[in-house]
């Protein structure tokens, strides 16, 4: 089965940014309806590499869109679920403003002025007299908490590449663990509640990046390691942390994971960066910084130790294009 006949010149139009109101909204009500239309937008939004920034958004709300109902809970939790694939790129112009006018030959952006406001990440260096929770998951707002880890000036020849202080990952489980658990990932989480910026969101859907650096030591031998962030918009309240992250593939309204391999140069630090839409009416984001052996060891009774794998330098950012 085909997707319908206008699907071709409407997506024409959205790409190459002369689309108008009226068929933007007639797009919107046709990847609603349509699944197959669904599917040939996301092959073509992945494919086309002036999005490439924004495939991984793509994807997602597709794939929310083709998902199975929600439960009535995660209804009630989730307003954002009744959003269209499409409405979550563009509704408010906030993604048809950031294509229109800037395709160049159907492929590039043009350059243009992006402006950006910091966002309350609290101890964004790890160089702050607060030392981050080893409990887990955070349940309140403006900390970090996770797994075992230590604040630390420079070490090991590597430097904090910003400011005095670096955290190092320890190991892979914390205070609230259960005993003989083969645990592989260090974590470390931080809530950051929206709602007293949603002034600044202008009642639009939000662009949101997170970003942090990672380092190691090198690795000649045995296991090499992975570097990742996630990040994810919630409605809900920041003592449900836990349950929000633990449950965030059906209650998230927004979200996206990265992982890098260490580089094995611990003169460079390695910036991993990602971009989330989340609508205005969002609560709270959660943020996660995280290291894991590569290849994943099997067989564990005990957590991961981690050798000498730090993250500094994290930033979030509200993105005006």
């Amino acid at each position: 089965m085909k997707p319908h006949p206008s699907f071709e010149s409407l997506t024409s139009a959205f790409l190459d940014g002369s689309i108008s109101p009226e068929k933007l909204t007639e797009l919107e009500d046709l990847l609603l309806q349509d699944p197959e239309a669904r599917k040939a937008f996301r092959q073509i939004a992945n494919l086309d590499s002036a999005l490439h920034d924004w495939a991984p958004i793509c994807a997602a709300q597709a794939a929310w869109a083709d998902a199975a109902p929600l439960s009535p809970q995660s209804r009630r939790t989730s307003r954002w679920q009744t959003w269209s694939a499409a409405a979550a790129l563009v509704s408010a112009g906030i993604l048809t403003g950031f294509i229109s006018g800037s395709m160049v030959s159907g492929r590039s952006l043009t350059a243009r002025e992006t402006k950006s406001i910091e966002l309350p990440l609290k101890n964004p260096n790890f160089d702050g007299p607060e030392s981050p929770s080893l409990d887990g998951c955070p349940n309140t707002f403006g900390v970090w908490g996770g797994d075992f880890c230590v604040v630390t000036g420079a070490e090991n020849d590597i430097h904090p590449p910003d400011g005095h202080g670096m955290l190092r990952f320890l190991r892979a489980d914390n205070r609230t663990t259960p005993p003989n658990v083969g645990s592989v990932s260090a974590e470390q989480w931080q809530v950051i509640d929206l709602r007293p910026l949603r002034n600044a969101f202008g009642g639009h859907p939000a662009k949101i990046e997170f970003s942090a650096e990672f380092n190691s030591i090198p690795m000649t031998e045995g296991p090499h390691y992975s570097f990742g962030i996630s990040f994810y918009s919630f409605n809900g309240e920041a003592k449900d942390a836990e349950y929000l992250w633990s449950h965030r593939r059906e209650l998230c309204l927004s979200g996206t994971e990265k992982e890098e391999l260490n580089d094995n140069d611990p003169a460079s630090w390695q910036k991993i960066s990602a971009q989330i839409v989340t609508p205005p009416d969002a609560d709270l984001v959660l943020v996660q910084v995280r290291v894991c052996p590569k290849p994943m060891p099997k067989g564990l009774k005990s957590a991961v130790e981690f050798p000498g794998q730090y993250v500094a330098n994290s930033s979030l950012r509200l993105i005006q294009d």
